[in-house]
């Protein structure tokens, strides 16, 4: 008696993601690497990689597309809260991932005059920022009379805490409520100083929530990204 022979069933195993280098930021390196515990977006050990006397701050992860989810989001932005404590940082833009150690290397050989120069803009300084936004009720009673008070306001609130940056942006005023959106460039040891004067202006203008954030690292004002011609950093345009 013959068996009848039955079909063979090929499973295809799944395909394994490449094990990467997954960058947040770009700080100086003093000769020995650094390492900031198992805190990277797939909970794994963050460590630094250099190149002469700079270094990309990294984790082992996948190389693919990651998705700006709340999950990953905060892991990244754990990272480089992190290292900003105790290093001036370059931050990199979510989800940039380099192939392998070697590619990584080669990459912030060519590019390392542009990263020196982003080094220098945040040697030492950190980003703040500050929000002034109008009740629901005074936003909805503005006549333009008030609204060119509350935008005076506004400038006179910026050019005070301007006084304690080295420089300054403007954000998009996304809300009839919001009549202030700015990130300031500060010095760490401004920090203080700075503190100081938002308590003063939050007791003179009472009439409009001021609420300060920070510190963050700078991504206000320097980048990185990976592009097709490998690391592209640069300096935001800033007022």
């Amino acid at each position: 008696m013959v068996k009848p022979k039955g079909k063979k069933v090929t499973v295809e195993k799944p395909k394994k993601h490449e094990e990467g280098k997954y960058v947040y930021g770009i700080i100086p390196y003093t000769g020995m690497e650094r390492s900031f515990g198992n805190i990277g977006v797939e909970k794994n050990r963050v460590y630094t990689v250099n190149y002469k006397d700079i270094a990309a701050v990294v984790s082992d992860a996948p190389v693919k597309d990651y998705p700006v989810t709340e999950d990953y989001t905060r892991k990244h932005e754990k990272v480089a809260r992190t290292v900003l404590k105790k290093h001036s940082v370059v931050p990199a833009a979510f989800g940039q991932v380099f192939k392998n150690q070697k590619i990584l290397r080669v990459l912030m050989r060519k590019a390392y005059k542009t990263l020196k120069e982003s080094m220098k803009l945040v040697d030492n300084k950190t980003e703040l920022g500050v929000k002034a936004i109008l009740s629901k009720e005074i936003a909805e009673s503005l006549d333009e009379k008030k609204k060119k008070q509350f935008e005076k306001n506004a400038s006179e609130i910026f050019n005070r805490l301007n006084k304690k940056a080295d420089e300054s942006v403007k954000g998009r005023l996304f809300s009839k409520r919001l009549i202030l959106n700015s990130s300031f460039l500060v010095d760490k040891k401004k920090i203080k100083c700075f503190s100081k004067d938002m308590e003063m202006l939050s007791k003179k203008y009472r009439d409009m929530k001021i609420s300060y954030s920070g510190p963050w690292p700078p991504y206000s004002f320097v980048y990185i990204k990976i592009g097709t011609k490998g690391i592209e950093t640069g300096k935001r345009e800033v007022k």
